[in-house]
């Protein structure tokens, strides 16, 4: 998945450098280097369908094969627009084919088919015979989910792509402060639970439909807004450790990857993060009030700046724009963390003690049975270098997340590979299971608890499978966190090699 990633980013900042020199004449817009070179950055877009397909059936638990030819079917040449086949019915049942003409570069459609796939093949193959099943089960899927496609599911989620494209669109046109404001204000809060990809498919249907987008406009600031508040402490922090974390987190935000940045310094920090997404609404609402609009799906950080030109009319005010809108909020990131970011002092050297905050210390119990690690081992600086809070890390033994504290589940993510706790005391405990586990977007991981429910020390919250993980080629060394470590005198890991869960494993004081 992590693969896939790095591929889309590719393709976009091809496009965008393509814009750029066809923009400065280097290059000529309807020559065979272009068209070629625009291909390979394009194609992934025109034939999304099968990608997402292939993406989407990993995730809803369908055979992947079954999802790529859903995808190819919806591709076709007898069903795409202008083909001169006769497709206006199945089964003398009416066919709606979506505004557009087709559904090449279509985003919605093919998820929902392929979410329908995976629950109907669920609910029907207990039915089939084993020795029918190899055959029977994608035959009878494909079928119905492509008529039904065809039918409902195809016609209707188009209809609800173009709405969600016309509302964004006439938020735009009635204030294009407000949106500006609201995307530039959540994207990063979108970033941390992982939903800001919900945000990107109105991005793309917007792109194939009217030729340019504004929804995504917004959220452009936040990456140099990150990287100048990473700076700015940078500058003024004298911890070390978090010193040595900026540098590389600054380069991954010019580069339009916040992650680091958010994860391992403005996030734990809690205010830091909250300067920075106000400053990036601001931003978002400046932009969208000066008009800049994206013409291509290009990269992030200062990859996306050829987004912002107009291939068609050769019109580069928009990137001029956004390359002076990133310049401010680099300066403005630097110069509110210059002005407010304050080092934290330990409650060691504080004479308020831990009265003065409100919170008690205790012990917390192993979620998981396994073999114990110092923290400094782990190798992820975010975590070693105790810039999210002190703790242990575990290598399980078993698959399974039990409650190491009363309290409770503050935040489950999505992708329910990291289990945030907020004890009755509290405390707060952060269970993340693996190394860059949330690129595999769930696979592997059975949730036993929900987001929002009390739970008691040692309540299962979590199964997840070992080998799987393993095998999809991550580590699966499990951070347990105090992050909120700087709320208390002391936090002592407890000094053993193996341990069960429900054994006492950190000592808070």
């Amino acid at each position: 998945m992590a693969q896939d990633n790095l591929t889309k980013r590719m393709k976009r900042i091809l496009k965008g450098f393509l814009a750029l020199f066809v923009a400065l004449g280097i290059l000529n817009g309807e020559g065979g280097t272009y068209n070629i070179l625009y291909s390979l950055g394009d194609a992934a877009f025109y034939f999304l369908p099968v990608i997402l397909g292939y993406t989407a059936a990993k995730r809803f638990k369908l055979p992947e094969m079954e999802g790529i030819i859903i995808g190819c079917t919806m591709l076709y040449p007898y069903v795409l627009n202008g083909s001169g086949y006769d497709i206006s019915n199945i089964f003398g049942i009416p066919v709606t084919m979506p505004a557009a003409g087709d559904y090449s570069g279509s985003v919605i459609p093919v998820i929902c088919a392929v979410a329908f796939a995976a629950w109907f093949e669920k609910k029907y193959k207990k039915y089939i015979p084993d020795t029918l099943k190899m055959f029977a089960l994608p035959l009878i899927t494909c079928i119905v989910t492509i008529c039904l496609t065809f039918w409902i599911i195809g016609p209707v989620t188009s209809l609800l792509s173009s709405g969600l494209s016309w509302l964004f669109t006439f938020i735009y046109d009635v204030s294009p402060i407000l949106l500006g404001l609201v995307v530039g204000l959540l994207w990063q809060v979108l970033v941390i639970f992982g939903l800001h990809w919900a945000v990107i498919p109105i991005m793309i249907n917007n792109l194939q439909t009217v030729g340019f987008d504004t929804s995504m406009v917004g959220m452009f600031g936040s990456t140099f807004v990150q990287t100048g508040a990473v700076i700015g402490i940078m500058m003024k922090t004298k911890d070390k450790k978090l010193k040595s974390l900026c540098p590389p987190s600054v380069i991954s935000g010019i580069a339009g990857v916040t992650e680091p940045a958010i994860y391992g310094i403005t996030l734990p920090k809690k205010a830091p993060f909250i300067r920075t997404c106000i400053i990036s609404g601001i931003a978002g609402a400046i932009s969208c009030a000066l008009g800049i609009k994206t013409y291509v799906g290009a990269g992030l950080g200062v990859f996306g700046y050829t987004a912002c030109i107009n291939v068609n009319t050769g019109d580069i005010s928009g990137m001029i724009m956004a390359i002076v809108i990133s310049i401010v909020c680099v300066i403005a990131g630097i110069v509110s963390e210059m002005i407010f970011y304050k080092d934290k002092l330990s409650k060691k050297t504080e004479s308020t003690g831990d009265a003065a905050s409100g919170k008690t210390g205790g012990v917390v119990v192993a979620p998981i049975t396994g073999t114990v690690k110092a923290l400094a081992e782990v190798k992820d600086e975010a975590f070693s270098s105790g810039a999210m809070g002190q703790g242990l890390a575990i290598i399980p033994s078993e698959g399974k997340v039990y409650a190491p504290i009363d309290g409770e589940i503050s935040t489950f993510f999505p992708t329910s590979h990291a289990i945030g706790m907020i004890g009755d005391n509290g405390m707060e405990v952060l269970i993340h299971v693996g190394m860059d586990t949330v690129q595999l977007e769930g696979k592997g991981f059975t949730p036993r608890a929900a987001q929002g429910a009390h739970v008691k020390k040692g309540d299962l919250l979590l199964e997840f499978d070992m080998e799987l993980i393993q095998k999809e080629g991550y580590s699966i060394v499990t951070p347990v966190i105090i992050t909120n470590t700087d709320d208390y005198t002391d936090v002592v890991p407890a000094d053993v090699t193996d341990i069960k869960h429900g054994d006492d494993a950190i000592t808070v004081l």
